[in-house]
Order: structure tokens, then sequence, then C-alpha cells
């Protein structure tokens, strides 16, 4: 099952790109809409912080959650925390700035029933943006 299939029950700052333009990150690669999601994190100033997080119910129907994390080419040159919970425990993070290569992963879910992925704070005046491509459920 991809990502892209279950609904999002809550989110800011995470959108789905079925459709539409091509993304790069800041190697070079190119990634086609479907199964590709967005997240981005921005700061103004210290006190206004607006993070992205997607959260999706998976209701422990799934062994394995696997994809590609991707510094999407117009972010910013800092460093961004995309971290991966299940029922707000932290399962998965990675550290990604300008200078990451495409990042695969895969993580075991079996005994998650809420996946939560966000996007950690930035530096003041700054937004980063990620590609999160071809998010797979296994069951």
């Amino acid at each position: 099952t991809y990502l892209c299939e279950l609904e999002c029950v809550n989110q800011n700052r995470f959108e789905l790109y079925a459709t539409g333009d091509t993304f790069k990150d800041t190697i070079g690669n190119t990634y086609t809409p479907g199964n590709l999601h967005i997240i981005s994190s921005h700061q103004a100033d210290w006190e206004d912080a607006d993070t992205g997080y997607g959260e999706f119910y998976l209701g422990y129907q799934y062994k394995t959650l696997s994809g590609v994390i991707a510094p999407e080419e117009s972010s910013s040159d800092c460093t961004c925390t995309i971290s991966i919970l299940g029922d707000e425990v932290s399962i998965f993070s990675v550290d990604v700035s300008r200078l990451t290569e495409p990042y695969y992963f895969e993580l075991d879910v079996s005994s998650v029933n809420f996946i939560k992925i966000s996007a950690g704070a930035v530096a003041s005046d700054s937004t980063f943006t990620v590609i999160l491509n071809e998010f797979m459920l296994q069951k």
C-alpha cells in the first residue's frame, strides 16, 4: 500500500503531489508526482515556528514502512530533522541538509496504530522543504 492511498487524518505543511510538476533534490535527481509528498518547516523568528507534519491511521495493519527522503532543491542552507513517530513515540529520525544525498529507509511499524511524519524546526528566517518519495507500507 502506498502512503498516498491512505487518508491523512491531520496535517500541516504536508502535501501530496499526485499530479503536476516534477521536483528536484539538491543534487539534481528528479521526482515525478504520484506517491510523492512534500513536507516543510518554516521559521520567521524565534517565536514564529510553523513545522510540518502528516499523520496517518495504520491500525496495526502493516509490518514495514519504507521510502526515500531527500532535500528539495529550493531548501534553505540549514538543517531539518525528519522524524517518524509511532503512537507519539519516536521510531526514526534523520537530519537533512542541502548536502544530504537521498536517504532510503525501512522501518518496523507492526506495533503502530497512528504514524506521524514531522519536520523539525529550522534556523530563523528559513524554510526547509523535504521530498518524501515512494513511501510504501507492506503487510
